[in-house]
């Protein structure tokens, strides 16, 4: 090799490395920004009394998500295309109570949080169909709709849960 080449060849080096360098930010940035767009966080609740009482207060409905967080896949589909972004985020607030209602298998909760849920899941048995399960009810702890996964998006998703409180205005 001449010395004539080494030299032009380490100049392309650098801009090889800037172009590369400039593509791996890009996409980093794109990334953090993707994140800070679906990574939004709910306020659950898991205290069905607490969640009734503000319901009424309030007269919101309460949206109650049966999930078996650590085990189900339908659930944790469910939880990363719909619950966990920042349009279902934003559609929630104000709209409805929501309580998370888990039966994980590989973690524990409380032994009173482990009961009021199996009450919880007897008491509104006739509606469960398996999880994930989302129960739309009156702040008297009445069933208006159901749902369960939905292919679609959250949008999809959204449209049929607003149509569920729309029933649910007009019953109370």
């Amino acid at each position: 090799m001449k010395f004539a080449d080494l030299q032009k060849d380490t100049h392309v080096r650098p801009f090889r490395f800037a172009v590369v360098f400039a593509a791996i930010v890009v996409v980093m940035l794109i990334s953090q920004q993707a994140k800070s767009q679906t990574a939004q966080h709910v306020n659950w609740t898991t205290s069905y009394e607490e969640a009734l009482d503000r319901a009424q207060q309030t007269n919101t409905p309460v949206m109650l998500y049966f999930t078996g967080s650590d085990w189900c896949p339908w659930c944790q589909k469910l939880k990363a295309e719909v619950l966990e972004t920042a349009e279902f985020a934003a559609w929630l607030d104000s709209r409805v109570i929501p309580i998370h209602v888990d039966f994980p298998r590989k973690t524990s909760l409380p032994a009173q949080l482990t009961q009021q849920n199996n009450e919880l899941l007897n008491k509104y048995r006739p509606h469960l169909t398996g999880f994930p399960t989302v129960l739309f009810i009156k702040p008297s702890g009445t069933v208006v709709g159901k749902m369960r996964y939905e292919q679609g998006g959250v949008r999809n998703w959204i449209h049929k849960a607003q149509a569920i409180i729309g029933q649910l205005d007009k019953k109370t």
